[in-house]
């Protein structure tokens, strides 16, 4: 909580029965302030010393319940007041700066333990409004809606099972030496990938039930009925892809398709074919859409699925960390997921061109030589793209509780990168004189690196300097990829500026290479951003210290 603390002890009672009250003082050089906190009694400076900070950990185990924020007593000042200084630095230190949002939740700190269940979440902030009272308006993309924006996505699918099923689809894709082994439903499964991925990765406009009704209609004319009258609800962009996505799915079973309202609080729609579906595929494909958004769940039943969506209600009267929670809980496009979207859609083709290729009928053998050749193309195109899809999504696979050690680990990395340049550019050694440890894997630390020398290296096709450093203080650590190349594109640096979709200006790419940095760390409370350089680029990349989430911060 970047909280400097000191201790005074008071002495009383005899000699031989000594007590000892310490007095814990927590200072906040970001709020100017301090607060002292008197601990009980105890027989021994250390005891006094844990009875002063247990009376912190109290309070901070009383606000990361769910209400309880509500109800301290401002009667009781010394309570009231402390309450007050924790929850106030918390919401500065979002509000200023990125957080390492893994150990926030391990310590329960400002409702981030909170982000699975929305209701609580928001009841939550409603009570630190109260209690807090602050008479702000906070700017659209805060640090503070970013940080609730991150670990509400996070905990939307807290076992990244998108990123588990892509990366298992590329492994059964890169099997497959022949396009006659690649099965119908790894075809069907790259199309909810890709239609995944484009859903998660741009903002979609709203609809109404009627109007999206009829379209299907036009769609499946002469396969779809509905029996009954639709509600005249509005949908949001993600909830039509999620109701899109249950009927295809349906309807892919080539039967007449039935859909029904079959309930409204929440509304429950039924799509039914008159024909079985596959029940594994079915079932792995409803709970890979019930994490796109939090207000739609999809149920597989013998002959169909069941879709329940529901809709997010605003506060009336909301404070500014309501008004973060709820702008956090609308759903924002993820530029990395429409780049990988962009990647499927192409692999999907190819394989489709594979298939239909080996497929058709040829005359004589060299037609059929020629058939196979064409197939073979197409089936290695698809595994250039499989490979370029694993490198990126790989990036943002679990992680664990590691850490390393990162000026070891620079000097380490600047050493073997030497070996792979080229002699017409050099590269700085950086100082690992100090020690200290950054909350990323080492391998994680490598893929960051990996892009970022990798682009100066593409830049510096004429030669020069690339040069890596760092620095750090207790909290945070910053390593600096700098080269005197002719400088990053103005439309790239607007991009990450604005948080779009990066175009990238190498033939064939696609810009996945910052998207997935950014998304790295950013899920692990770094950051990524350009310094201004006179010469060439810049990259600062943000790393937080690692600690022992058992232990106070």
């Amino acid at each position: 909580m970047k909280l400097r603390t000191d201790f005074t002890y008071g002495m009383s009672g005899p000699d031989h029965a000594r007590k000892y009250a310490a007095t814990l003082i927590l200072k906040s050089p970001a709020l100017g302030l301090e607060m002292a906190v008197n601990g009980t009694g105890e027989a021994g400076k250390t005891p006094a010393k844990h009875a002063a900070c247990q009376v912190v950990l109290d309070i901070l185990e009383r606000l990361a319940d769910e209400s309880s924020a509500r109800d301290f007593d401002p009667s009781i000042t010394r309570e009231y007041a402390l309450a007050r200084f924790l929850l106030t630095q918390q919401a500065f230190l979002l509000d200023t700066a990125p957080v390492p949002a893994p150990r926030w939740i391990d310590l329960q700190l400002f409702g981030f333990h909170l982000a699975s269940d929305a209701s609580a979440l928001v009841a939550w902030a409603a009570a630190v409004d109260k209690l807090l009272e602050l008479k702000v308006n906070l700017r659209v993309e805060s640090y503070l809606w970013v940080a609730f924006r991150n670990v509400i996505e996070s905990s939307a699918d807290p076992q990244h099972t998108l990123d588990t099923v892509l990366s298992r689809s590329m492994d059964l894709l890169e099997q497959a030496q022949d396009p006659e082994e690649l099965e119908p439903q790894l075809l069907h499964r790259l199309v909810h990938l890709c239609d995944l991925h484009r859903c998660l990765g741009v903002q979609d406009s709203d609809v109404d039930l009627p109007e999206l009704i009829r379209d299907w209609q036009l769609l499946y004319r002469g396969r779809l009925t509905v029996n009954t009258p639709s509600p005249d609800v509005r949908l949001s962009g993600r909830q039509r892809a999620i109701l899109d996505a249950a009927l295809s799915t349906v309807a892919a079973a080539r039967g007449a398709v039935l859909v029904e309202i079959v309930g409204s609080h929440p509304m429950r729609l039924r799509f039914q074919s008159s024909v079985p579906l596959p029940q594994a595929f079915t079932r792995e494909i409803c709970a890979l859409w019930s994490r796109v958004s939090r207000t739609a769940t999809l149920e597989a039943t013998e002959c169909g699925i069941d879709v329940s969506v529901s809709v997010l209600r605003t506060s009336t009267g909301r404070g500014p960390i309501v008004q973060a929670v709820e702008a956090a809980l609308q759903p924002a496009a993820q530029p990395y997921r429409a780049a990988v979207a962009d990647l499927l859609h192409d692999l999907k083709n190819q394989l489709v061109a594979a298939r239909s290729a080996a497929s058709q009928p040829a005359e004589g053998r060299t037609a059929r030589l020629q058939q196979q050749l064409t197939a073979s193309r197409h089936l290695d195109e698809a595994h250039s793209l499989a490979q370029r899809v694993r490198a990126a999504s790989s990036l943002l696979e679990p992680a664990g509780n590691e850490s390393v050690d990162l000026g070891r680990f620079l000097r380490q990395y600047a050493r073997r990168m030497l070996d792979r340049l080229p002699g017409t550019i050099s590269l700085s050694i950086p100082d690992a004189s100090t020690s200290v440890r950054v909350a990323l894997s080492e391998r994680s630390v490598t893929a960051v690196l990996d892009n970022l020398v990798g682009n100066s290296i593409e830049a510096l096709s004429r030669g020069g300097a690339i040069t890596l450093a760092w620095t750090a203080d207790e909290y945070e650590a910053v390593v600096e990829i700098a080269d005197n190349g002719p400088g990053l594109p103005s439309q790239v640096a607007a991009a990450l500026a604005d948080g779009q979709r990066i175009q990238s200006t190498k033939p064939g790419g696609n810009g996945l290479g910052l998207l997935s940095v950014r998304s790295l760390l950013a899920r692990a409370g770094g950051q990524l951003s350009l310094a201004s350089t006179q010469v060439g680029t810049a990259w600062l990349v943000t790393l937080p210290i690692a600690t022992n989430a058992s232990e106070p911060e």
